[in-house]
């Protein structure tokens, strides 16, 4: 008649183990999977940003090409968010040494994301320092023959 208990025992701490397993298993899932759906968010921004300075940095080279023989200068703001799914996030602009185009780098360091657009500039563009998200400067004066892209 004790083996009675035992077994009642037994059947609820081995209900128990597997109820534990099954969550467990359960939250190691939901929790890839979230990373996975931030790494993305994150990538469809960062894609967006590269496009949208690309769009800019294009249309201030079109504005400084148009003034160029005059005494005129650019100065266009770039309005970009400080941070991209709540991670901040690291600008590098570098011209590609095999054609006339500007890459632009958008980096995340956690998740570690990256995106690159690239652009064709009549002129040469400088970046003084590695920028961080957030708004931007694009100028030209006249004689100087490049863009600069600084922090606004």
């Amino acid at each position: 008649m004790s083996d009675r208990g035992v077994s009642v025992t037994v059947n609820y701490v081995l209900t128990l183990a597997i109820t534990a397993l099954l969550l467990s298993g359960l939250f190691v899932a939901a929790g890839s999977l979230m990373q996975s759906q931030s790494e993305r968010a994150i990538q469809n921004q960062l894609d967006v940003l590269g496009e949208r300075l690309a769009a800019d940095l294009a249309s201030a080279d079109r504005l400084a090409q148009s003034a160029e023989g005059e005494a005129a200068s650019v100065r266009l703001t770039v309005a970009l968010p400080r941070r991209v799914a709540g991670a901040g996030y690291a600008i590098e602009i570098a011209p590609d040494p095999e054609s006339e185009h500007v890459e632009l780098t958008l980096t995340t360091s956690d998740p570690a994301v990256e995106s690159t657009t690239r652009v064709a500039t009549a002129h040469d563009v400088t970046v003084p320092s590695r920028l961080r998200g957030g708004d931007l400067r694009i100028e030209y004066a006249s004689g100087s023959e490049r863009l600069e892209v600084t922090s606004a």
